[in-house]
Order: C-alpha cells, then sequence, then structure tokens
C-alpha cells in the first residue's frame, strides 16, 4: 500500500510540474477585430472568451482579414506571460494581454 501511496505521489507531481500554462497552446473559436491604424486605429485585437487581447504576431495574420470590423475565426495561439507595449493614434502608449498567433482561419 505504501508503494502505491509513493507512485500516485509521484505521478502527481509530474503531471502538476509539466502543466505549465504559459507554454499550452490552444484553438478557440475567437472574434478577429481590425481597426486600420491609417485611421488612428489600433491594428489587429482577438476576443477570446471575452476578453480582449493584442497580438504579438500580427504580421502572420493575412490581408483578408483586413476588410471587416470583426471576423469570427478558429484561432491557435498561446499566451503570453506579459503585457504588450504599442502606439495607438493620438491615445500613446497603450499595454494588453498577449497571445501570440500560431494559425488563423474564417469561421
Amino acid at each position: 500500500m505504501k508503494t502505491f501511496k509513493c507512485i500516485f505521489l509521484f505521478l502527481f507531481v509530474v503531471i502538476f510540474v509539466s502543466c505549465n500554462e504559459e507554454n499550452d497552446v490552444y484553438t478557440k473559436v475567437a472574434i478577429l477585430k481590425w481597426q486600420n491604424p491609417a485611421g488612428d486605429g489600433c491594428g489587429f485585437f482577438v476576443e477570446i472568451d471575452k476578453k480582449e487581447y493584442k497580438p504579438e504576431s500580427e504580421n502572420i495574420i493575412s490581408e483578408e482579414f483586413k476588410t471587416s470590423d470583426s471576423i469570427p475565426v478558429i484561432l491557435t495561439f498561446k499566451y503570453l506571460d506579459k503585457k504588450l507595449t504599442y502606439w495607438c493614434g493620438w491615445s500613446g502608449q497603450i499595454q494588453s494581454d498577449g497571445i501570440k498567433i500560431i494559425s488563423i482561419e474564417r469561421l
């Protein structure tokens, strides 16, 4: 019985240590929002689970997504453990929670 408890405790520790949320990759339905920087917009934002994030990797987003204010997408991404700093029109420097987009496709 003692051996069983030791094995269970060892497995629990291994599983707990290996679950590091910042390295996890997620695939979720999201809303991609485009605000044209030429018109004092801030570029792309992504709404995931009713929270807005700034993508660190905006260059991965195709030009086809710059045609609408809000587009439902299937997004594969990682949460970043830092805030992203960016310039937004006349508002100056802004910080938002960030994500790293791995892939994106229209829903």
